[in-house]
């Protein structure tokens, strides 16, 4: 829960719980006075002539003593003995108007509601201002975040995947042109999902698709549907698409589904209920696109053994595009992309990069060049009076490669390879012998027996086993005795939810 939001609930609960003493307060007069006496008790007082005034007011009557002292007996219509002693004994009543009273008491029930509203509105403003995550009338509100025509990608800006663009090519001009394919009773899927690892495109085929439309891109993650109160989800999902749906052509992208989108079950709980809501609140409204020819749902997740199989079903998310750690010919394309607007050397070759970049992928290749120019600047910054056009060398890319490669990329490079893998591990067919050096200098060497996004383990030279996490390691580099490792050396687990040494 939002920080903002828990401290109004916390200052609502105090209000309520003063509220409700001082209503208790008034209603329960008979514990302010100094005694509550029987029956019995006050006919003996009014015989002894202990009794100087008495008062009654609702089913309260009270008694004064000599000593001052207030008594009650309770309730007033329980007492008629008491009241014919009273009267018997000629003791005066201490009359009350009943109009002055009731005056009194409702004009301290309005003050006590007005401080009570004050205070509450003075929370909700100060809440207001923290903006629409800290406003308690905004959380049904969509997180979606549009992206203008000036932030848009096109095809052109993409480099590999090619069957993925060829089929969003379709789908861009169904969209521009629906009355060529309507014509033909044609219907393409409006509904698609994304599959790879990290740094393969995905996001960016959705903003391609987008600007390829001139249409406006609604970015979200699917965990940003779900609030711990329930029906909050299905709002919110509600709301994006009743806004892209006033802003077509659109395109809404929802990343990493499998927040929301996991398979259902038997499970209990809030949390687990408003999941459940939120998905079934997008199933629903995916069904509903046939209504909106220039509306397109993409999402993506890398983990699509673990979707709900109605998500997946034909009307919904029925076209699954798998996307891979781009091939040779594919980086030097996705190369050439974001080495265009920066000047190289003569000596630059891109062949020669994506020879040595296997397992890269896209946003990594990006990232290699923007180092490069990066390393590049601060070598030109050191030369005085150097007024030459600055041109990228092939040390500013190898600056760039160590850049990229340290740490863990010989095991991520391997990791790549796992898109297919429920649980992200697998074992070398082969040999793989591994140096792992820790930020204290010590350096274990050994036999690699399993890996998996987080973890290795190896077989030391001494033939014990242990499990190293790969954050932990500064340099992992492999040795001597490594048998050449290809994407097919990779056995990917089969089994949905295993763990290493699982059996």
């Amino acid at each position: 829960m939002k920080r903002g939001l828990k401290t109004a609930l916390i200052w609502c609960l105090l209000l309520g719980l003063v509220f409700y003493a001082l209503l208790n307060y008034k209603q329960n007069e008979v514990a302010r006075l100094d005694h509550v006496i029987s029956q019995e008790e006050a006919a003996n007082l009014i015989a002894e002539g202990d009794i100087v005034a008495f008062q009654t007011r609702g089913d309260l009557l009270t008694l004064k003593t000599y000593a001052e002292e207030v008594l009650a007996v309770h309730p007033l219509d329980a007492n008629p003995v008491v009241l014919g002693q009273l009267a018997e004994h000629r003791i005066p009543h201490v009359d009350t108007s009943p109009q002055s009273t009731n005056k009194s008491e409702t004009l301290q029930w309005l003050v006590l509601l007005v401080v009570f509203f004050v205070i509450f509105f003075i929370i909700l403003r100060r809440l207001k201002g923290g903006g629409a995550y800290h406003n308690l009338f905004q959380l049904r509100n969509s997180r979606a975040r549009p992206v203008r025509d000036v932030d848009q990608a096109k095809f052109a800006d993409i480099g590999g995947n090619r069957e993925a663009v060829a089929m969003l090519e379709d789908l861009v001009d169904y969209i521009r042109n629906p009355r060529n394919w309507q014509a033909l009773k044609a219907r393409l899927p409006r509904g698609i999902l994304l599959v790879g690892p990290p740094g393969t495109g995905k996001t960016l085929l959705a903003r391609a698709v987008a600007g390829e439309t001139n249409g406006t891109f609604f970015y979200t993650s699917a965990s940003e549907f779900v609030e711990m109160f329930v029906g909050i989800g299905a709002a919110r999902v509600r709301d994006t698409f009743e806004k892209a749906a006033a802003q077509q052509p659109a395109v809404i992208f929802i990343d990493e589904l499998d927040a929301i989108g996991r398979r259902r079950g038997s499970g209990t709980g809030t949390m687990h209920e408003e999941r459940e809501q939120t998905l079934n609140q997008l199933l629903v409204l995916l069904d509903g696109l046939e209504h909106h020819d220039q509306l397109v749902v993409m999402a993506a997740t890398n983990r699509p053994d673990i979707l709900d199989p109605a998500l997946l079903r034909a009307g919904r998310f029925d076209r699954m595009l798998r996307l891979h750690p781009p091939s040779f010919e594919e980086r030097i394309e996705i190369l050439g992309i974001h080495t265009k607007d920066k000047p190289l050397a003569d000596s630059i070759s891109l062949e020669r990069l994506a020879r040595i970049t296997e397992g890269f992928s896209g946003a990594d290749l990006e990232s290699l060049a923007n180092d490069a120019a990066l390393s590049a600047i601060r070598r030109n910054r050191g030369l005085e009076g150097h007024s030459s056009p600055v041109l990228l060398q092939a040390e500013d890319f190898e600056s760039a490669m160590q850049i990229q490669t340290r740490g863990n990329r010989l095991f991520d490079q391997l990791d790549s390879v796992l898109v297919e893998s429920t649980s992200q591990f697998a074992e070398p067919t082969g040999r793989a012998v591994a140096q792992i050096t820790f930020p204290s200098g010590k350096v274990v060497v050994g036999d690699v027996l399993w890996m998996n996004a987080t973890h290795i383990k190896l077989r030391l030279t001494d033939g014990t086993e242990t499990v190293i996490a790969k954050e932990q390691a500064e340099q992992l580099k492999a040795m001597d005795g490594t048998d050449f490792v290809a994407a097919t050396d990779f056995v990917p687990d089969p089994w949905s939810g295993r763990t290493p040494d699982a059996g």
